[in-house]
């Protein structure tokens, strides 16, 4: 794929396209600067799995799938009974909109939980082509070490595109945690650290 430069001073990087022949590699230049060789490449290799496993068609997918749910949430009301006053074409309406209500909740979080584990899926990927699990680890903690630390305006950039980027910008807790992008950078490092010594084994 091509690979274009962000001038975003947070270390990350995204891979998007419409296919894998117009498919592009996004570094910032934070990632070029605080990530060293063998830690960018596994960054790179992460992205490059994502490409390979197609995840920009399955997540494009489900979030118009979503939207689609969410425009009917939205403007549903529009689709009304017509005015006529028939409570039973209310009834149906009503448990109509009900349903669209529940589509769009549950789809929005059920494409949570299916990008949590594509990430996974590309840290495995990127551990394979690399042949080094430890190099996207310790990317990893650098990246979400300094994306805590960035300044608000570069969080806010980098929030446009969170399900894109290698690491969610933002730490999410408890509950909260149901709608990441992203499974906590603990957990990959652990699952990173495992590969890495079934490597070595």
């Amino acid at each position: 794929p091509k690979v274009a430069v962000s001038s975003n001073s947070t270390p990350n990087a995204f891979a998007a396209g419409r296919g894998e022949g117009n498919a592009v590699v996004c570094v910032t230049q934070g990632a070029l600067r605080e990530l060293d060789g063998d830690e960018l490449d596994a960054v790179l290799a992460h992205e490059l799995s994502h490409i390979m496993n197609r995840d920009y068609r399955l997540m494009t997918t489900i979030a118009a799938l979503i939207a689609a749910a969410g425009w009917f949430v939205r403007w549903g009301w529009l689709f009304g009974d017509g005015g006529d006053g028939d409570s039973g074409n209310a009834m149906y309406y009503l448990a109509g909109w009900v349903l669209v209500v529940f589509v769009w909740i549950g789809g929005f979080l059920v494409g949570r939980l299916l990008s949590r584990y594509r990430e996974y899926a590309a840290d495995k990927g990127a551990a394979e082509i690399t042949g080094d699990p430890l190099a996207l680890a310790s990317a990893l903690r650098k990246i979400s070490d300094k994306a805590s630390k960035a300044p608000k305006e570069d969080i806010r950039d980098a929030q446009n595109v969170n399900a894109l980027l290698a690491v969610e910008v933002t730490e999410r807790r408890g509950i909260s945690s149901l709608i990441r992008t992203h499974p906590s950078v603990e957990d990959r490092v652990e699952r990173l650290e495992e590969m890495a010594v079934e490597v070595e084994n």
